[in-house]
């Protein structure tokens, strides 16, 4: 299990970190991804990992309202591995949505650097490129 998420308040913990402080289940493999600051680093952290590891089926949980972004770009990121995104019941805001609204029409963009990402860190860690 990969837990990701950062903390944009200086000072308080990552998301991953309190996800991990509330698991409850077995920690024999628990993975913390703290850095990742967007989706697109998200998926690109977890395909790393995806592929260091040889796995071969991801389920990634996230909120209803950001499902579809995560799919999008997940999957291209998560090529030969299969993907599966579920979203969780949060609370809606029109905040939220129209954050989700204004930020969708940057994911080519964000797809690339997240590409550009996931290559760097496989060869940084010492795998080939994907």
């Amino acid at each position: 299990m990969l837990l990701s998420g950062w903390s944009p308040h200086p000072g308080a913990l990552p998301e991953a970190e309190l996800m991990r402080r509330s698991w409850a289940g077995s920690t024999a493999a628990l993975l913390c991804d703290p850095d990742a600051r967007i989706t697109a680093e998200n998926a690109a952290n977890a395909a790393v990992h995806a592929r260091e590891l040889g796995v071969r089926e991801v389920l990634v949980v996230t909120s209803t309202w950001h499902r579809r972004r995560a799919r999008i770009l997940f999957r291209p990121l998560l090529s030969g591995v299969r993907v599966s995104v579920v979203g969780a019941s949060t609370p809606r805001s029109a905040r939220i949505l129209l954050r989700e609204v204004a930020v969708f029409p940057l994911v080519p963009f964000q797809l690339v650097l997240a590409r550009r990402r996931a290559a760097a860190l496989s060869v940084r860690r010492g795998g080939a490129a994907p």
